[in-house]
């Protein structure tokens, strides 16, 4: 894969998060679901607090330090 200069400085960690506003609005779309969701890759955990608060079983993880 070739790689170009975007014009923007590297976030450290390449930590590019979901804005919660994006998980919220998502969430209602989305079929039922019965069962423990995985999050990979999680940050800071954003999108996990977000299904958290509508009640879904989520694991995260993540193995950057933050």
């Amino acid at each position: 894969m070739s790689q170009r200069e975007s014009g923007y400085q590297r976030k450290p960690l390449d930590q590019y998060e979901t804005p919660p506003w994006v998980t919220r609005v998502l969430i209602p779309h989305l079929p039922e679901f019965i069962g423990k969701i995985w999050e990979p890759a999680c940050g800071s955990g954003k999108m996990a607090e977000c299904y958290f608060y509508y009640g879904q079983a989520i694991e995260s993880t993540d193995t950057a330090e933050h």
